[in-house]
């Protein structure tokens, strides 16, 4: 579905009536959902983004409570915008591309990155994973998570730590500050929070592994 492409059942709904015009599939439209017609607003396919149920659902609530008149209006944020490839091991991600976070680093952004391979931790290691790596990005100078990639076993759930972390804009201290239970897949956040932490002095470290 996603290698075709899907398009939006906007025929016949007579939007040359109030002089809306679809571009190429989609109707153009602002944070708030609300296209160019005050009373029209828009959520899913329609907006020719991301066309992914969560996030279809989350425009849906945005573009619901302000075409109701709700106050104070909502926007729609994108920085939590998740992708799942459910192959075997799954692939996940969430929050700023390689590319995108390769684009600001061009324009004077500091950001660092940390990875994992998965088989070499405890929990991985007693599934038999043979295959796995966790990357994990943040703001050098504020050290607020930006972004994740993870290819291995539970990737589709893991991802959800992150975006989670993402939406409180939590900093990557705020990992050492939680509890993790051994052994888990999830505690790898630690390694990666160790990682990063020597890319950012002053960041407080996480404590070692248990032996």
């Amino acid at each position: 579905m996603v290698a075709t492409g899907r398009r939006a059942a906007l025929d016949e709904l007579g939007l040359e009536h109030v002089d809306l015009r679809p571009t190429d599939g989609w109707l153009a439209h602002d944070s708030t959902m609300r296209t160019a017609h005050h009373d029209i607003f828009v959520a899913g396919d329609a907006t020719g983004r991301f066309q992914i149920l969560h996030l279809a659902n989350q425009e849906g609530t945005v573009a619901g409570h302000n075409a109701a008149g709700g106050e104070p209006s909502k926007r729609m944020d994108y920085r939590l915008k998740m992708n799942v490839i459910f192959t075997d091991p799954p692939y996940a991600s969430v929050g700023m591309t390689s590319r995108e976070l390769e684009a600001d680093v061009a324009q004077g952004r500091h950001v660092v990155a940390s990875s994992v391979r998965l088989p070499q931790t405890g929990r991985a290691i007693t599934m038999g994973a043979e295959h796995g790596l966790w990357k994990l990005f943040a703001d050098g100078k504020t050290g607020e998570v930006l972004g994740s990639a993870i290819v291995g076993p539970r990737a589709d759930d893991l991802i959800h730590l992150i975006s989670t972390l993402m939406y409180y804009r939590a900093a990557v201290s705020d990992i050492s500050q939680m509890p993790w239970y051994h052994p888990t897949l999830a505690e790898v956040m630690l390694n990666l929070e160790r990682e990063l932490a020597d890319l950012m002095p002053g960041l407080e470290k996480a404590p070692p592994p248990p032996a």
